[in-house]
């Protein structure tokens, strides 16, 4: 009886910590969710989430690329809100009304990141491990301002996780938790995002490195060494691995489903092979041939954006290539600083309880980050944030028995931590509702951080709500903007977008001549993001960049584009009311 009720104790206790930080993260997220406007993917995902909910189809989201799992998790709210109400809503028309709603969908992945982090702290290093994840995981910027979003990215950083806890518990297990189980995890993370094809096998990879070196009992390092690797890459290991993804590709095509379409790519392939006996049945194949217009399409289409590469800023310096050092960079901007400090510590002081099975997971994605061609936010690799925040945690509990030794060292480090855990929290809600532009103390903060890094990394579209805001201020009949974003918002009055970018806009005349207002709100991102490369306005982006805003909300930069402006825009007629961002 009294085990009984002490198992009873440790679970409420266990769940009271949880939904204590879950619910306030999860406050976080709504405020955010509320006060933002849509970001560049959002409209599109919505859009298409529920059209697969109305017709049963992903076709449109397989041909963007994008995994149907969380569009149709965060189309849910909205799918049923207007089931019950009896008339369908227009994802154009009715799209400030209804982005709240789907935001809130992504809340089931970040509670499912929350409980499967405290489950991997817990498996790794015991309860004080699992508590102090859960901290962590509910305290970052950059995973809270994902999880306010109706995007893509926190719903793999929560799969990810689901992946890591079931496949590590079920090695010593039989086949149906080994294999079975870790290939239904494995195809729910691909339905999340794509890119879970290379992140999977990193992680499988290394857990079981890290698995198998503390089995070892081989004498010395590079003994150990070889006998993980031949262990890892064993025919067992490689026999496993196999129908495991199989049961993963299974899973990903079942949900996907097909239109039962011919896909043109498909037939333009076929058709301009060279005359031959192997041509007339590849168009017959491609023509009728009809299966893969889902699942298959969304994979390859995300594997060709990869392999092309992008835009991609950073430091200033904005080029159509990618930068070897941009996701090591950009993780130490947009990491909090008290976390940093906490993994620096236990790297200088005990560097070996950073060997866990997430830490060795996060370095072995730290390192394939190197790799990554598309840089356009830590958002790719946001799982990187939520292993290393565990794998802290679990540092920090293996750490602290030999740092907290003597009485007086023990309060020293009780305090510590509860500070690092206060600046988080500090740090978390300082950020809020713009997680989005998050940048650390280390690097400046986020203020000026469009200087350093742009696109989802701090203007990913999302400031059109605080711009309208700016505009009902000023009284402003008509306002142009120029930015990065595709909420509907911005075609209707008082907006009126000028994509100076994709116009054959050239000098400050041609600019005005395309403007029916006075002032032109330009956003970070296209201002001095990578997306402007053409050799021919590079004059007007540098002068426009050389100008001093008259006002500035966190995303925009507001210029005076009238003839008697000033040259160089200084223009103090409104500085005094320049909005904090």
């Amino acid at each position: 009886m009294d085990a009984t009720k002490s198992t009873w104790r440790r679970v409420l206790r266990e769940t009271a910590w949880i939904v204590l930080w879950g619910t306030l993260g999860s406050f976080w997220c709504l405020r955010a969710g509320h006060e933002l406007g849509g970001t560049f993917d959002e409209p599109v995902y919505l859009r298409y989430g529920l059209e697969h909910w109305r017709t049963g189809s992903t076709y449109e989201l397989m041909r963007l690329g994008t995994m149907p799992l969380p569009a149709d998790v965060t189309a849910l709210p909205v799918y049923t809100w207007e089931r019950w109400r009896g008339q369908t809503f227009d994802a154009v028309e009715d799209f400030d009304t209804i982005l709240p709603v789907a935001r809130s969908g992504t809340l089931l992945f970040f509670w499912l990141m929350l409980i499967y982090g405290w489950r991997l702290g817990n498996q790794i290093a015991g309860p004080w491990a699992g508590r102090l994840a859960v901290v962590f995981l509910a305290c970052e910027p950059s995973l809270l301002a994902h999880a306010s979003l109706a995007t893509t990215d926190l719903a793999l950083t929560a799969m990810v996780l689901v992946y890591c806890y079931h496949y590590r518990a079920g090695r010593e297990r039989g086949w149906s938790c080994r294999v079975l189980l870790a290939g239904v995890c494995f195809g729910f993370a691909i339905l999340a995002k794509a890119s879970a094809l290379a992140f999977i096998p990193i992680c499988s990879v290394a857990m079981e490195w890290e698995r198998n070196w503390q089995q070892s009992t081989a004498a010395g390092h590079w003994p150990r060494l070889k006998e993980a690797f031949v262990t890892v890459f064993s025919r067992k290991n490689v026999f496993e691995f196999v129908p495991m993804s199989c049961i993963a590709l299974t899973v990903t095509f079942l949900y996907c489903g097909s239109d039962w379409k011919e896909h043109p790519e498909l037939i333009r392939q076929a058709r301009s092979l060279p005359d031959g006996a192997a041509r007339a049945p590849a168009i017959w194949l491609a023509e009728h041939l009809q299966i893969f217009n889902n699942a298959g399409v969304g994979l390859s289409r995300q594997m060709q954006h990869n392999v092309q590469g992008h835009a991609t800023y950073i430091l200033g310096h904005g080029e159509r290539r990618a930068f070897w050092y941009y996701f090591p960079l950009a993780l130490s901007m947009k990491i909090t600083t008290p976390l940093l400090v906490l993994a620096l510590l236990c790297l200088l002081l005990r560097p070996q309880t950073l060997a866990s099975a997430a830490g060795l997971t996060t370095f072995c994605l730290f390192l394939f980050s190197f790799t990554c061609r598309v840089q356009i936010g830590i958002r790719l690799v946001l799982p990187i944030i939520a292993l290393l925040a565990i794998s802290v945690a679990a540092a920090t509990v293996r750490a602290w028995p030999q740092l907290a030794v003597a009485k007086q060292r023990r309060l020293l480090a009780t305090a510590s931590l509860a500070g690092l855990i206060l600046w988080m929290n500090y740090s978390a809600w300082s950020a809020c509702p713009n997680g989005i532009g998050f940048i650390n103390e280390l690097w400046g903060g986020s203020r000026d951080g469009y200087l350093l890094l742009s696109d989802s990394n701090y203007d990913w579209g999302q400031g059109l709500n605080e711009l309208a805001k700016w505009q009902q201020k000023e009284n402003l009949p008509a306002l142009d903007v120029w930015y990065f974003g595709s909420d509907p918002r911005v075609l209707r009055p008082p907006f009126h977008v000028v994509q100076i970018h994709t116009l054959p806009i050239h000098n400050e005349e041609e600019l005005r001549a395309n403007m029916r207002g006075r002032y032109l709100a330009a956003g970070t991102s296209v201002l001095y993001g990578g997306y402007c490369q053409d050799p021919a306005q590079q004059d007007l982006f540098q002068r426009l960049r050389e100008r001093t805003p008259i006002a500035r909300t966190t995303t925009f930069l507001i210029f005076d584009m009238s003839v008697d402006a000033m040259p160089n825009g200084e223009n103090p007629v409104r500085l005094a009311q320049q909005l904090e961002p």
